[in-house]
C-alpha cells in the first residue's frame, strides 16, 4: 500500500508541475493493481475500475480538452483496495470530482483547466483508509 500512495504521489506532483502524467509509472501502476485485483479475487473491484476508465474516456471525447488522457490512462489504478462492492471504488471518483468542484468553486478567478491527479490522490487515500 505504501508503494502504490508513493506511485500516486509521483503521478500527482508530476501532474501539478508539467500537466503530464508519466506514462510508464501510471501504466506500471494499473498494471500492478489489475494483477492484484484478479489473484485477490476482487472481480466487482475491478469491473468497477474499468468502468470508471470507460466513463473517463467518454469524457475525455467529450470535454475537448479539458480533462487529458492522462487521466484516463490513471482512472483503474484509483480504486478501493479494501472493497467488496464497486461502490468503494466508485466514490474514489466521485470525491476526487467534488474535491475538484470545491477547488472550481473556490478559486473562481483559476482557469477551469486544472490537473485532475492531485484530486484523485486525496481521494484514494481517504477512502482506502476508511
Amino acid at each position: 500500500m505504501f508503494l502504490y500512495s508513493l506511485a500516486l504521489f509521483l503521478i500527482s506532483a508530476a501532474d501539478l508541475r508539467y500537466r503530464v502524467i508519466p506514462k510508464g509509472l501510471n501504466l506500471t501502476l494499473v498494471a500492478i493493481t489489475t494483477v492484484y485485483l484478479m489473484f485477490a479475487g476482487k472481480t466487482a473491484s475491478l469491473s468497477a475500475s474499468l468502468f470508471a476508465s470507460l466513463i473517463y474516456a467518454l469524457l475525455y471525447r467529450l470535454s475537448r480538452g479539458g480533462l487529458g488522457y492522462g487521466d484516463v490512462r490513471l482512472a483503474p489504478a484509483a480504486i478501493d483496495f479494501q472493497a467488496v462492492t464497486p461502490a468503494g471504488s466508485l466514490s474514489i471518483h466521485l470525491l476526487g470530482w467534488t474535491f475538484a468542484g470545491v477547488f472550481l468553486l473556490i478559486k473562481r478567478n483559476s482557469s477551469p483547466s486544472l490537473p485532475f491527479a492531485p484530486f484523485l490522490l486525496p481521494a484514494t487515500l481517504i477512502i482506502n483508509h476508511l
